[in-house]
């Protein structure tokens, strides 16, 4: 009986930990989308991607990373972009479960600006949870399992761009376009 209880007790301190990190993350979410559309500035793409890359994989020798961005400035919330882009590299190394784990982030100009491909080797994003990300509506016995995808889908339509999910051979292939650039 006490080991039942003891393995209670660690379920509920686990799940009150999850709803501790959620609210945190709505938190944030809600202060980086608040007034976004006024902090817009010169952003380097390629400088920015390989700051995201680092600091996500920078303890995790066992990913094999590569980064293919074009040399590109954009004028757009700084911030919003790295919430974005790191909610994308954290999502293909944590929910990664092959023996080699690889991430990918390639970019390319585009007429009407520029697309960011975030894609790995892992098991790939469950077509009911992104559904959840497409629609925006969920239920209450269905629904995602956190707030990451959703709070990237929102900072990207705050940015004036689009998320969307690309079929890719093995693992995720995550979109972003966005509209906004200034060639350097």
């Amino acid at each position: 009986e006490e080991t039942t209880t003891n393995e209670s007790v660690a379920q509920i301190l686990e799940v009150a930990d999850e709803v501790a990190q959620l609210s945190a993350d709505a938190r944030r979410i809600e202060r980086l989308t608040r007034n976004s559309s006024t902090n817009q500035s010169a952003v380097n793409l390629p400088q920015l991607v390989d700051e995201v890359v680092e600091t996500v994989i920078g303890d995790r020798p066992d990913v094999s990373v590569a980064v293919e961005v074009p040399q590109v400035e954009l004028s757009i919330n700084r911030e919003l972009l790295r919430f974005a882009l790191r909610q994308l590299v954290d999502n293909a190394v944590e929910h990664n479960d092959s023996p080699s784990p690889r991430v990918e982030v390639r970019g390319t100009e585009r007429e009407s600006g520029v697309r960011i491909v975030v894609c790995d080797n892992g098991p790939g994003i469950p077509n009911a949870e992104w559904q959840f990300i497409e629609t925006g509506q969920e239920e209450v016995l269905n629904h995602a399992t956190s707030l990451g995808l959703w709070a990237t889908k929102w900072t990207v339509q705050k940015m004036g761009g689009q998320l969307s999910r690309r079929d890719s051979e093995s693992g995720a292939a995550v979109v972003i376009d966005l509209p906004t650039r200034i060639s350097v």
